[in-house]
């Protein structure tokens, strides 16, 4: 009797890419059991912890917050955002 065969055919890159994701998983591990310990970060939200370890605020990052206001200053407008944590920035 012939046994039937299986393959998963993911090859050697699906092999290369979840080593990367499982070595991203560990830092992102690291990260949360670091947040866990400082009671200084707010934990509302994933973004927030996030947040707190990206010391940089570029157009890539993201802030979680609600809109309090906007003051119109000829081309040049300002928007205040309350942040999660209560901050306005």
């Amino acid at each position: 009797m012939n046994k039937p065969q299986f393959s998963i055919g993911f090859g050697a890159k699906f092999g290369e890419r979840l080593l990367k994701v499982y070595s991203i998983t560990s830092q992102v591990q690291r990260m949360a059991l670091t947040a866990l310990l400082d009671d200084s970060i707010d934990m509302h939200s994933l973004l927030d912890v996030m947040a707190h370890f990206s010391h940089n605020t570029s157009a890539r990052n993201q802030l979680t917050g609600r809109i309090k206001g906007i003051d119109s200053n000829g081309l040049n407008d300002n928007i205040g955002v309350v942040l999660a944590a209560g901050k306005i920035v």
